[in-house]
């Protein structure tokens, strides 16, 4: 029996545990220990056991984030600490203690860059894995998240130059040898992108080890489609703005809805909900909603974007935030669904789902990319997943160390 450490450090909803939880089962399966390092100890709660495994808190800076719009990750690694020695340091105390604690063979990074440099500076075989927005190419400087700010590389290089003086300081610190660039700093012994080539971020990258997403479709309540006539749309939203907009239009588009939107009030619950529109505000199980579906549309997030380019649904994209708007122009870009800013649903919205529901060349095009992957299976994924990070350990024994490297444990 081996001992594996999850982690998540950084952002929100359901999307990282909806592949954590999983690999915990799968890992507990066969017959490992795991613990679980999570930045949203309630929000697992709500998705696993407590006998399942190990729960703790993973260390989180308590610094204000910054009010500005990154434009590369540097700029989040800078706001989550990397841009300050003593911040920085902090965060690796907090996760060598849970080291000290738990004593993982392996960690396994899922958006959680500090992990990552900590257990680098511990001597502990790290894994990390996410979608490509999380895990940018390794160049430097960094790819700008906004290329209409048409910024300069040498703009770009000057932010992260800054901040290597503090990480290396970090390193200097627990005697290690200095980085020459940023992505060093969150550099793990292997590196697994959970995305298809299609829908990763960067569609430049290369090189990337893509090993398809980790789907969780089964989780949730079954929700039947209401019935009657018109196209089938599956909605998963967050209270935003411009939720009721979005609302309104499904419910008045003639066709049958699924609408899951977490954290939505009873009342608005029963105002929208008909014999046409069924309205929750807990997960729904996609594996006998997509089949079905239509359209989709969501504000972009990977797992659900890709559960839906897989079964062969298009998707109408609502972005909130730089991550989704990056997917929905990759979807533009792919031919498999439309996007509509939160500022033009009021004047948009209407007219976008109606263009593309009628679309038969969306519809088309995203079938094309889903027989593409029909063989695709997100069991044998996660079974392959495990055994590499069973072998990890075996695999890096002879990795060259780091000048002046040390051991932790």
């Amino acid at each position: 029996m081996s001992r594996f450490m999850l982690a998540w450090e950084l952002g929100g909803n359901y999307g990282h545990l909806g592949k954590l939880v999983p690999l915990t089962h799968a890992i507990k399966d066969k017959g490992h220990d795991v613990a679980l390092a999570v930045r949203d100890l309630a929000a697992l709660g709500k998705c696993l056991d407590r006998t399942a495994a190990t729960l703790l808190q993973a260390p989180i800076d308590s610094h204000p984030r910054r009010k500005c719009q990154p434009v590369s990750f540097a700029d989040i690694l800078d706001d989550v600490g990397f841009g300050s020695p003593e911040r920085l340091d902090g965060l690796v105390r907090g996760w060598h203690g849970l080291f000290d604690l738990y004593r993982p063979e392996v960690v396994v990074a899922e958006y959680a860059p500090s992990a990552v440099f900590a257990a680098r500076l511990a001597g502990i075989p790290c894994l990390r894995m996410d979608t490509g927005f999380a895990i940018p190419p390794d160049v430097s400087p960094y790819p700008c998240f906004r290329p209409w700010l048409k910024l300069r590389r040498e703009q770009l290089l000057e932010k992260e130059t800054g901040m290597l003086q503090a990480i290396n300081q970090v390193r200097e610190d627990y005697g290690y040898s200095a980085h020459e660039h940023l992505f060093q700093a969150v550099q793990a012994d292997l590196t697994l992108l959970t995305t298809v080539p299609e829908l990763d971020h960067y569609p430049a990258r290369k090189g990337g080890r893509h090993i398809g997403p980790l789907l969780n479709l089964d989780t949730g309540q079954d929700i039947p489609w209401p019935g009657g006539n018109g196209p089938r749309i599956f909605a998963y939203l967050h209270p935003f703005p411009g939720l009721g907009l979005v609302l309104d239009g499904l419910r008045n588009c003639g066709g049958q809805t699924i609408a899951v939107v977490p954290g939505i009030s009873q009342e608005i619950c029963d105002r929208y909900r008909g014999s046409k529109f069924s309205i929750s505000d807990q997960p729904a199980t996609l594996r006998h909603i997509l089949p079905k579906a239509e359209l989709v549309v969501s504000h972009t997030g990977h797992g659900l974007t890709s559960a839906a380019l897989l079964a062969g649904v298009p998707t109408l994209a609502i972005p909130t935030q730089i991550e989704q708007m990056m997917l929905m122009r990759t979807i533009e870009r792919l031919g498999t669904g439309t996007g509509v800013t939160p500022n033009a649903l009021r004047t948009h919205f209407q007219e976008i789902l109606q263009k593309t529901l009628a679309d038969q060349e969306i519809t088309h095009r995203t079938q094309e990319l889903a027989a593409k992957y029909s063989r695709y299976d997100e069991r044998r994924t996660l079974a392959r997943l495990i055994t590499t990070i069973e072998r990890l350990p075996e695999t890096i024994i002879n990795r060259q160390p780091d000048k002046q490297e040390k051991t932790y444990r």
